[in-house]
């Protein structure tokens, strides 16, 4: 057996925390399942079956068998859960679903797959069975009812989801369609009543239902929302600015894109205070903006030093002694952002490990909360942090020539404030 580096936290992470191992190599897991009753075989069933091991830096596959279909799936590096479950379908995720069960019994075999570091494993950290429908009389005795205030929020190459809960259901299953009334399955066993949809091509319209599971079955499909998900705005040359806090982390070159708006020559900020004068814009032209910064540190995350996103983010400003602020001031702006505005993109992720933190971002009269969740080191995707978890925060629709952030740091899980700043991005509306 193992277990993950997370917090024992009654729920989910305590179900996702202890395993089923494979430590000596090529080995199989078996679990077998007999003697379900006609709740489950009549109208049929789904089975879950849930697969995080403790990886660390390391990637791992995995092949999860029952009965004649195989689903490989991918527990990735630094990907211990962290409160959100992801399917698999040979891909990366945390649980695998096999649907549509109709036999009394069956077995599960989890057979250990390529590992990065040679060591294969294939973690088994629990299994339900969920049946779609239970006859009259039978477990929970009626389904639930239909979620209810379905809302769709289109992002880039994402739709965001949410409604509100239904009595008695867990979990939840989301269907999808490109028109209206056609919905198909895209995620089942979803327990927020929350989801992103990450899958979503820009400039099409997504219709979506949402339906309500219990063990008697599955509710009606809720109210239809679509959203719409489009990329921001393409910066051209010469209307962005972007700084990259080297930290501890190594200085990104001029042809390196990242960002939530990908832009090319960063300028690599490094020490933990200095200045820059004459930032380079996104067509490596000199912008007549200049950069001062302050900390008490710098800090690197414990992520691959590969290219782009993964640079930008791996080193940062760091305030390690308890409720100093970091500072960020840029001055000397254009008319090029001043005309028509601009927004300021801060992406803020320190290495916590087990630790939750939170932190305040501050330019003139806003203040934007955010939380640096435990085991949630940058593994690719921006998260936008809008008193709420994630790594990056926005501010939007600013004028003047010259501004001033402040990271504070607040609370902490252990004791430790920190308040990281990874880079900073100035995004002009448009140019003149």
């Amino acid at each position: 057996t193992g277990a993950l580096l997370i917090a024992n936290t009654a729920g989910n992470a305590r179900m996702m925390q202890g395993y089923l191992d494979t430590p000596y190599g090529s080995d199989s897991t078996y679990v077998s399942i007999s003697g379900l009753s006609s709740i489950y075989t009549s109208n049929g069933y789904d089975v879950y079956v849930y697969c995080d091991g403790n990886n660390n830096r390391n990637t791992r596959d995995a092949a999860y068998k029952i009965g004649s279909t195989t689903i490989q799936m991918t527990d990735a590096a630094y990907a211990d859960f962290s409160g959100a479950f992801v399917q698999a379908n040979n891909s990366a995720g945390n649980y695998v679903v096999f649907v549509n069960q109709t036999a009394s019994s069956f077995s599960l075999t989890a057979t250990p797959g390529f590992a990065s570091d040679g060591t294969p494993r294939a973690a088994v950290n629990g299994i339900q069975v969920v049946a779609h429908s239970a006859p009259s009389g039978g477990v929970n005795g009626t389904v639930p009812a239909a979620p209810t205030k379905l809302s769709a929020t289109g992002g880039n190459a994402s739709v965001a989801l949410s409604w509100t809960a239904s009595t008695g259901a867990a979990p939840y299953n989301v269907y999808r369609s490109t028109t209206t009334g056609g919905e198909t399955v895209l995620v089942t066993g979803v327990t927020a009543t929350t989801y992103t949809d990450t899958t979503a091509a820009n400039g099409t319209t997504y219709y979506y239902e949402v339906t309500a599971v219990n063990a008697s079955g599955e509710s009606a499909k809720s109210n239809e929302a679509s959203a719409t998900p489009m990329a921001p705005p393409a910066a051209t040359g010469g209307n962005a600015i972007s700084v990259d806090f080297v930290g501890g982390s190594t200085s990104m070159a001029p042809t390196e894109n990242a960002g939530v708006t990908p832009e090319a020559f960063w300028n690599n900020a490094t020490g933990s205070s200095g200045s820059l004068s004459s930032l380079l814009d996104d067509s490596g032209a000199g912008s007549g903006a200049s950069v001062s910064w302050a900390s008490d540190a710098t800090g690197a995350l414990l992520i691959a030093n590969t290219a782009g996103n993964a640079r930008m983010m791996q080193g940062y400003l760091d305030t390690p002694y308890g409720w100093d602020t970091t500072n960020v001031s840029i001055s000397g702006l254009s008319s090029i952002y001043t005309s028509n505005g601009y927004d300021i993109y801060v992406y803020c992720d320190g290495n916590n490990n087990r630790n939750t933190r939170d932190a305040a971002y501050k330019i003139g009269s806003m203040t934007i909360q955010m939380t640096d969740a435990a085991y949630a080191d940058f593994s690719g995707a921006f998260v936008q942090a809008n008193n709420s978890a994630g790594n990056y925060v926005v501010f939007v629709n600013q004028t003047a020539s010259s501004f001033s952030l402040t990271a504070t740091p607040g609370f902490a899980s252990d004791g430790t404030p920190r308040a990281a700043v990874n880079g900073i991005q100035i995004v002009a509306h448009s140019a003149p």
